[in-house]
């Protein structure tokens, strides 16, 4: 569901492919790290997987497994990702007194519909106001957590 307190707000739907048996996803720097370290994680909501080995920012993986409850049982991470057509996207938001930081991420082809204005909650990051979007890039506000 979009939001798990309210259903009928819809559900969204994200394809993914494994041409010959391949499926290339792309996750933040941080987690790159994390995956090694873990041995075993959770791509969030999709699959549980073991780390192989990395090469530069590149982890290779091997399909373990579709159950979450063997992800929660071995207190998996869980890792957010993004399909390789992901939107560049920018964050601002508040540092220090009337300064702004921006954050840059991906974010999924989806945010190229939200309009101007619309809020939406970024999964381990807060809620943003949509600036501009796009199919080519997108830019948000940050509003809270």
């Amino acid at each position: 569901p979009l939001h798990p307190s309210f259903p009928e707000r819809g559900t969204r739907k994200v394809t993914v492919r494994a041409p010959g048996g391949t499926l290339r996803l792309l996750i933040s720097g941080t987690d790159v790290g994390l995956v090694g370290s873990a041995g075993a994680f959770r791509l969030m909501d999709l699959l549980n997987a073991e780390y192989i080995g990395r090469s530069g920012n590149t982890v290779t993986a091997r399909f373990i497994g579709m159950d979450v409850d063997y992800a929660r049982r071995r207190k998996l991470p869980i890792i957010q990702w993004v399909t390789p057509d992901a939107i560049p996207t920018k964050v601002l938001r508040p540092a220090r007194g009337l300064d702004m930081a921006v954050d840059v991420g991906m974010s999924e082809r989806h945010v190229a519909d939200l309009r101007q204005s619309d809020v939406v909650q970024f999964v381990r990051y807060g809620f943003v106001k949509a600036r501009a979007v796009s199919a080519a890039s997108a830019e948000f506000t940050y509003v809270h957590d």
